[in-house]
């Protein structure tokens, strides 16, 4: 039999083990919630055990968490609840057991938030909603209860955005603006996670007007890069101070502002790929296993190659844009490679990874043609050196239509020039590319099933 000091101790192992999220501390956070469950039954009417009733909630909210890890939504909800429910039992006092219920209904809701159906989105939010009742309830008005009410105001607009509807984005607006206006008070120059997530209140309320603003008519587009403004103005002091968290979530900022940029004002071409340049700035440094930022990375890279593609350029200055694409772009996938390497999965990349790709292949087939196949092969072909993109069904997808736009193009020469050297090279190109298209085919072959 445990005693009572055991128990706390083993869970703040088991604390420790879902800090630390690897396989082996998850599955030895898993054991050691068996035996303390076992403890539980074994211990109920042993007046040694102390407040059992609080024991079991702490234990029950640890199974909670675990489950959360591993996206088992139904299984963290109800070990969430169970928690719940054996806190209105325990002999905690009043006040203490809302402040404690206010923060499992905070844990109950990001489970839901975690789901993919519209119902459980719906839930998330109606758990945020209890929550900050509670916390709103609560007579001391402590920085950290407030603290607390801000982070659960922001995820029931998180919650509502998902759904899409134009009044479920108005009423996310109202809940960060809830959140920005209790972190008003606080001093941001006291802790990073302070300044980050007033500026993520901001970061918010400008998604949320750009959805309104393109899926919804509502015309308030400026409103929206203001807000953009002022999270990207507030986190750069702490990023020129040198503070991490300022510069990655900086990043995250300028990445979307470059991007709102392009679908809310597309003739500022210039403010948008200023915004993309900064952002790769303030991203130097991490590690190749960090799966966000290599994904940021080349959301900004693509970003400046669209900007580029689109700034309608003739002669050469055009010649010197596709240059600047290609060199962009190929940057950005070897950080890819480099990261697929480690093991990562090239379907998370394909959204942002294929239109890279196709802006360095369309560069090359127009401005640089005698590299097209150099280029494709080198990234696709496992016995070219290919680290982890031959597995990227969209990069293969850009590829073959890339090529067969190529073709065609030298197809649409006919023999008007036959005997000339200009037809000849034109001939060893168009082999040069079958052959490519060729191999690329074998190549899916045995990555793809077809």
């Amino acid at each position: 039999m445990m005693a009572r000091q055991q128990v706390h101790e083993e869970l703040r192992r088991v604390e420790g083990e879902l800090a630390a999220g690897d396989t082996v501390s998850l599955d030895s956070a898993r054991a050691r919630l068996d035996q303390l469950e076992r403890w539980l039954d074994d211990s109920r009417e042993d007046p040694e055990s102390g407040d059992w009733h609080e024991i079991a909630s702490t234990v029950a909210t640890a199974r909670g968490h675990l489950e959360r890890v591993h996206y088992r939504i139904e299984a963290a909800e109800s070990a969430y609840a169970a928690a719940l429910a054996h806190l209105e039992k325990s002999s905690l006092d009043e006040l203490l057991i809302a402040r404690r219920s206010a923060n499992l209904l905070v844990y109950q809701g990001l489970a839901r938030l975690a789901g993919k159906d519209p119902g459980d989105w719906k839930k998330a939010a109606e758990r945020f909603g209890e929550s900050i009742r509670l916390r709103e309830a609560d007579p001391e008005r402590t920085e950290t209860l407030l603290w607390g009410l801000s982070a659960a105001w922001m995820n029931r607009g998180e919650a509502l955005s998902r759904s899409g509807d134009a009044a479920a984005w108005e009423e996310s607006i109202r809940c960060q603006e809830k959140a920005r206006a209790i972190l008003a008070d606080f001093d941001l120059s006291a802790r990073a996670d302070y300044r980050s997530r007033f500026a993520l209140c901001h970061l918010n309320i400008a998604a949320a007007k750009v959805e309104l603003t393109t899926r919804h008519a509502r015309p308030d587009p400026a409103d929206a890069l203001a807000h953009y403004a002022r999270a990207a103005e507030i986190l750069r002091v702490g990023a020129e101070a040198g503070i991490e968290e300022s510069k990655r979530v900086l990043a995250v900022v300028l990445t979307n502002a470059s991007r709102a940029r392009l679908l809310l004002d597309a003739n500022d071409l210039a403010a948008s790929a200023a915004e993309a340049t900064e952002a790769l700035r303030w991203m130097e440094g991490y590690g190749a296993d960090d799966w966000e930022m290599v994904n940021l990375e080349l959301t900004a890279r693509c970003t400046l190659c669209l900007c580029l593609h689109s700034q309608g350029r003739e002669g050469e200055t055009a010649a010197e844009a596709a240059a600047e694409i290609t060199n962009l772009a190929e940057e950005g996938l070897e950080k890819l490679a480099r990261h697929l390497s480690l093991g990562g999965v090239p379907e998370l990349f394909d959204p942002v990874a294929g239109p890279l790709f196709r802006f360095a292949a369309e560069a090359y087939a127009q401005h640089m043609p005698r590299f097209l196949e150099e280029f494709l092969l080198e990234h696709l072909d496992p016995e070219r050196g290919a680290a982890g993109l031959e597995r990227s069904a969209a990069c293969h997808e850009a590829a073959v239509e890339t090529l067969w736009a190529a073709l065609g193009h030298l197809k649409r020469g006919g023999f008007s020039e036959i005997g000339t050297e200009a037809y000849e090279r034109r001939v060893e190109r168009e082999i040069e590319w079958d052959r490519c298209r060729v191999r690329l085919a074998e190549v899916r072959a045995a990555y793809f099933e077809i």
